[in-house]
């Protein structure tokens, strides 16, 4: 009895180190494919569970089985498992095997599913033991088959972990990419931008023109610095409300300026007109305004131009072409005016008294009008000669007058 105790002993703890040994095995397994694992799961049940022979399966999703034969103790296993299962049907629980090597090589088997009916694999063993399988090497099976599953399910999560990691990987290196490019790319749009405002104010600069926006609510939200020079107004930051924008109107002007914003803002046009401001310093300027209304009809935009200078010297034109007309006037000559094309420009008091017509009659009045029928081709040709080569010229020609008789007289 003593004996049998002692053995058994030995027994159990040797079942204990092989459980531990077989606990440990799925950290080898870590990382390894379904057939490393079913090879070495059928070696360490030869070694550990002293076997005569095993069959190990197992499954993983989207790859296909791995099956590992140990042992030649029930050589026709392979034809003995296909006839079962087409028999009975897949293998659902663990069965016993009585006569598994035959009469020749007498043995006890034992089959073992892994998952629910089988789906992750099989674990298949024979032993020459009479107590084959015991309570223990049954617990030893199932430990070491749940380990293999185990192991399997964990190394196709790894994978997929992997490429995860690896795609997020990839992915990051993408954004990183992306990144790097987006930030030269806005680099290069600052800069292409900062260039692009410093070219608009030096524009503006030179050509004393600035820029603005009108919102629909009758307010500026802006004015550019080129603006505020013109009209000698301090920036401080923000465009000048209405109120600060009529004080630097010109005094006569303000009720046309105020009329011409209101109509802006109820018939929503265009608009262009010249007003005048007087700067802080007293100095008068003139001021084109140009404006349009918004694509997304919510206000205007325009510009502002200092034509001070253009305006001053249309006015000395005019002056000098009164002046002109008067010296015109005062001749005894009688003297005409034409244009590039031979349009009528002026005609002097003499000229116009000899022809008995006023200013606006004569300018309607068609190119050789007044010359004698006979005289008409000579002058023509001579006029378009003179058009054409920009030459002087001279002719004795005669025109009529306001009574309607002819008078020679010398055309220069």
């Amino acid at each position: 009895m003593t004996v049998d105790e002692s053995a058994e002993v030995l027994r159990l703890r040797a079942a204990v180190r092989d459980l531990g040994a077989l606990s440990s095995i799925p950290e080898v397994w870590v990382g390894k494919g379904p057939a490393e694992i079913a090879a070495e799961l059928a070696d360490v049940m030869i070694q550990s569970l002293q076997l005569d022979f095993a069959f190990v399966r197992l499954c993983d999703t989207g790859c296909p089985a791995a099956e590992v034969v140990r042992g030649d103790s029930w050589r026709d296993f392979p034809e003995w498992l296909q006839q079962r299962v087409a028999v009975s049907g897949p293998i659902a629980r663990t069965e016993i095997v009585i006569n598994a090597g035959g009469v020749e090589a007498p043995c006890r088997g034992i089959l073992m599913p892994i998952g629910v009916s089988g789906q992750r694999g099989l674990v298949a063993a024979a032993c020459g033991r009479s107590d084959f399988p015991n309570q223990i090497d049954r617990q030893l099976l199932s430990v070491a088959a749940s380990s293999a599953a185990t192991a399997v399910r964990n190394a196709h999560l790894i994978n997929k972990l992997r490429s995860a990691e690896e795609a997020l990987r990839e992915n990051e290196q993408e954004l990183c990419r992306a990144r790097d490019e987006l930030e030269i790319k806005v680099t290069e749009r600052t800069a292409e931008l900062q260039r692009s405002e410093l070219y608009l104010a030096e524009g503006q600069r030179l050509g004393h023109m600035g820029s603005w926006a009108f919102n629909a609510e009758g307010g500026f939200e802006y004015w550019s610095e080129e603006l505020f020079e013109i009209h000698g107004i301090d920036p401080h930051g923000k465009a000048p409300d209405i109120p600060e924008y009529m004080a630097v109107v010109h005094p006569d002007d303000r009720p046309f300026v105020a009329q011409t914003i209101q109509k802006m803002l109820a018939d929503h046009s265009a608009f262009d007109f010249t007003k005048r401001i007087v700067r802080p310093d007293g100095s008068l300027r003139h001021v084109r305004c140009v404006g349009v209304p918004t694509a997304d009809g919510k206000g205007f935009v325009g510009t502002g131009m200092d034509v001070t200078e253009q305006e001053q010297l249309t006015e000395a034109l005019r002056k000098s072409e009164m002046e002109l007309r008067q010296m015109l006037d005062l001749a005894p000559q009688v003297i005409a005016v034409f244009g590039p094309r031979r349009e009528r420009i002026h005609a002097n008091r003499v000229a116009l008294a000899y022809l008995g017509v006023s200013l606006d009659e004569w300018r309607r009045r068609e190119a050789g009008h007044e010359v004698h029928p006979e005289d008409a081709d000579r002058f023509k040709a001579v006029a378009d000669h003179f058009m054409s080569s920009r030459s002087a010229y001279e002719l004795e020609v005669r025109l009529r007058r306001h009574d309607g008789s002819y008078r020679w007289l010398l055309a220069r």
